[in-house]
């Protein structure tokens, strides 16, 4: 889990202290949380120095857009990860257009480092693998999934966050 030196209410209270335009509270939260992001981003982009640049572009739109996070709806981790995938993946489709790089297309989706997926998921509980495989690796919405699976979305979504909490701390310890 994230060495988290701050409770929960001096968390809120840094990021209520960053979205007033505070540069020490943004600073306190790059440093945080730029690590975590980081080990993401060479996940999904398998050159550091395009990764640090996509780490540098995430944290300055946060900064231009801080008041537009909300601490109610999800976490401030899972904000930015959000952010930070989508740029990552939005960077890739540009070099893929722009240099005719293949990419696997599946139910919409364009999946980028296949491999560096199924590394992951391989590591996460046998009970969650399916569902993992079938939403990250192949594309398939909940939807698609939980009725391959013969599984409630709602049972899919849950089995989906406790597997990621288990690769979250397995990267974190």
């Amino acid at each position: 889990m994230v060495n988290d030196s701050y409770s929960y209410n001096s968390g809120r209270n840094l990021i209520a202290s960053f979205q007033h335009g505070n540069q020490q509270a943004f600073s306190n939260l790059y440093d945080k949380y730029a690590p975590l992001l980081f080990g993401l981003l060479t996940k999904i982009i398998d050159n550091k120095k395009t990764a640090e640049d996509i780490l540098q572009k995430v944290f300055f739109e946060v900064w231009e857009n801080r008041n537009k996070y909300n601490f109610f709806t999800e976490p401030f981790f899972i904000f930015l990860a959000k952010k930070a995938r989508k740029i990552a993946l939005s960077y890739l489709e540009k070099q893929r257009k722009s240099d005719d790089i293949p990419a696997i297309h599946n139910a919409g989706n364009t999946v980028y480092n296949k491999e560096a997926k199924q590394g992951l998921i391989q590591k996460s509980n046998s009970n969650f693998k399916a569902g993992l495989e079938l939403v990250y690796l192949k594309g398939y919405s909940f939807t698609e999934a939980a009725l391959k699976l013969k599984i409630p979305v709602i049972v899919l979504k849950q089995n989906i966050i406790l597997a990621i909490k288990n690769l979250k701390e397995r990267f974190i310890k």
